[in-house]
């Protein structure tokens, strides 16, 4: 799951104009591709990362442990990343620098 994710991402970032021609988008929807490919592959990647822990901590352990702790933490985590992730790509962009203007970091 996480290598479908992976390359979900990879397509979404390098190739959004050739992937939009290919599936008959116009030019505009372009960005709005780019972000589905992103929260795709982040969402696919996500359940394969829990997947794996829930696997590598029920074949470790008896069945005495505990992993409703570690999911939870891990569920928080990911709602954490797309949230912060949906609200930079929904930010206003910047207004473009003027002739003579500098960046400033």
């Amino acid at each position: 799951m996480m290598t479908i994710g992976v390359a979900a991402i990879t397509l979404a970032t390098f190739f959004p104009y050739r992937i939009a021609q290919a599936v008959f988008f116009s030019a505009i929807s372009v960005p709005e591709l780019v972000f589905f490919g992103l929260f795709a592959g982040g969402l696919v990647s996500g359940a394969g990362v829990m997947l794996t822990v829930v696997g590598v901590l029920r074949r470790r352990g008896g069945g005495g442990e505990r992993i409703v702790p570690s999911l939870l933490a891990l569920a928080v985590s990911i709602v954490l990343f797309f949230t912060l992730f949906y609200l930079s790509c929904s930010s206003p962009a910047p207004p473009p620098l003027r002739p003579g203007e500098t960046v400033t970091i």
